[in-house]
C-alpha cells in the first residue's frame, strides 16, 4: 500500500506551537517534579528523549548528572532550547529510521506518537526500541484527545501490541508507582496527558 505524502514538520511545529497555551510551563513544572523521582527510582546514567521538543526534561536530567541526548524533528524547537541542550540534540525526522544506535538506560518519548502518521508508526517504534534501553516511558494521545496536529490517536493497546512485537512488555506495576508520584501534596497540577497517556515498558 502506497504511503500518503508527509506533512511538513517545520510548518506544523513553528515557534508559536512551542509557546502554545501553557504547554511549555506545564512541561517544565512536570519535569522539575518527576525527573528527580525517576533518577532516584531507576538510577539512569544516560537518558535518550525522542521528540524532546524544547528540551526542559533534558535540562532537568543534567541537574542530576545524567548524560542526555535528544532527538527532535522541528527546527523551531532550537529557538527555545537552552544552549546546553542544543548541543545534545540531534535533528531527525522521526518518520525515518535512526541510523545511529545510542545505548541509554532509559528512553522517553512524551506526546510525540500521536503526531506521527500511522504509515510511519512502526518506524517510530523502531526508533524507540533499537537502543535496547532497560525501560521506556511513552505517552500517546488516545482517540479524540484534543491537540495540535494529532494525526494518529490510538488506544493504548495499539502501542502495547507494537512494543510487544519488538520485545518490550507493558508494566502496570511500574506505571502505578510512577503515577502515584503525582498524588503527593507537593505535586504540581499534572497535565491530563501525563496521567491518561503514560505507558511504561520493560
Amino acid at each position: 500500500m502506497e504511503q500518503e505524502e508527509r506533512y511538513d514538520v517545520d510548518a506544523a511545529y513553528n515557534e508559536s506551537f512551542f509557546g502554545w497555551d501553557n504547554n511549555a510551563i506545564q512541561q517544565q513544572q512536570l519535569a522539575q517534579y518527576i525527573v528527580p523521582k525517576i533518577v532516584e527510582r531507576f538510577r539512569p546514567k544516560y537518558v535518550l528523549d525522542i521528540g524532546c521538543g524544547s528540551g526542559q526534561w533534558l535540562d532537568e536530567y543534567r541537574k542530576y548528572k545524567v548524560r542526555t541526548r535528544g532527538i527532535e524533528s522541528a527546527s523551531a524547537a532550537w529557538t527555545v532550547m537552552s544552549e546546553k541542550t542544543q548541543k545534545n540534540v540531534v535533528k531527525w525526522d522521526l518518520r525515518n529510521k535512526l541510523k545511529k544506535t545510542y545505548k541509554p538506560d532509559l528512553v522517553q518519548s512524551l506526546e510525540v506518537a500521536e503526531h506521527i502518521e500511522e504509515d510511519y508508526a512502526d518506524v517510530f517504534i523502531y526508533n524507540l526500541v533499537k537502543h535496547n534501553a532497560d525501560i521506556i516511558f511513552l505517552t500517546a494521545a488516545t482517540p479524540e484527545q484534543h491537540g495540535m496536529q494529532h494525526v494518529n490517536c490510538q488506544e493504548k493497546e495499539y502501542w502495547m501490541a507494537k512494543m510487544k512485537n519488538n520485545g518490550y512488555l507493558f508494566d502496570q506495576d511500574i506505571l502505578n508507582e510512577v503515577l502515584a508520584w503525582g498524588s503527593g501534596e507537593d505535586s504540581p497540577d499534572s497535565p491530563i496527558w501525563w496521567s491518561t497517556n503514560l505507558m511504561v515498558f520493560i
